[in-house]
């Protein structure tokens, strides 16, 4: 099983500056899961460079074989079924605000998911601050 040789986390979610709705369930191919609370994303995934809708970004793709990916995020979610040789990535959105005091506030703002075929970005969905979600497709 997948689940059995990845990392787990010794820290929560809050522990990670994560708060409680903003998390991902993962199912791999063989029907093992892993969720946040467990493990970091980059636990199971490396940076890949992609075509974002013809722009190269870094993205972080799972580097095994997914089911489904569901992320939640401010009361909404989204779930994301790979087709037949694509990967998922997924990442928080946040906001950096520098305090009076020097301190730098992470926030986070949102999340996102995407599908990728040979380095190309084919979806990319978004829920932000306030739940709503948005997607692009190529």
């Amino acid at each position: 099983m997948y689940n059995e040789n990845i990392k787990k986390q010794e820290l929560s979610l809050e522990q990670r500056g994560i708060p409680s709705h903003s998390h991902f369930v993962v199912e791999f191919q063989d029907g093992s899961f892993v969720t946040e609370n467990e493990v970091n994303w980059s636990d199971i995934s490396e940076e890949t460079i992609v075509d974002h809708f013809g722009i190269k970004k870094i993205g972080m793709v799972c580097t095994h074989p997914i089911k489904c990916v569901t992320i939640n995020h401010a009361g909404s979610s989204i779930t994301i079924v790979p087709n037949e040789g694509e990967q998922i990535y997924q990442a928080i959105k946040s906001n950096a605000v520098l305090q009076n005091d020097g301190q730098t506030l992470n926030r986070i703002v949102g999340r996102v998911i995407g599908r990728i075929k040979d380095g190309v970005v084919l979806e990319e969905q978004m829920i932000n601050q306030d739940g709503l979600i948005f997607g692009i497709r190529s």
